[in-house]
């Protein structure tokens, strides 16, 4: 979730609504959000030297998590395409691992 939320920026996109994106393996995946207390926390970067204590978040780092989650939620067919991409790269790497192993072990000097 961290290395989601290094990437997380946002874009003003109209009135009370922001385009906020984030960067998953150099693909771009945003949403339009209205949730405005998990925008002026997470980009506020002095919001953890206040006392948070009533507030709808408590710290920067869980409205951050808010937003990076409407972000994945919204975008479920690309993360699951992302998702099977990687575990198919994975996949092959392992079975072209498996085949020459196998080749190795069955070689046959003359």
């Amino acid at each position: 979730m961290q290395n989601l939320i290094e990437t997380l920026y946002g874009v003003k996109s109209g009135y009370g609504h922001y385009k906020v994106s984030i960067d998953v393996d150099g693909q771009e995946l945003s949403t339009i959000t209205n949730n405005m207390s998990a925008i002026d926390a997470a980009f506020d970067e002095y919001y953890d030297d206040e006392d948070n204590e009533g507030r709808f978040y408590e710290s920067r780092e869980e409205a951050q998590e808010a937003l990076v989650n409407e972000i994945l939620n919204s975008n479920k067919d690309d993360v699951e395409q992302i998702y099977i991409k990687n575990n198919m790269e994975d996949a092959e790497d392992k079975h072209w691992g498996d085949v020459a192993t196998w080749n190795e072990r069955n070689s046959y000097d003359d």
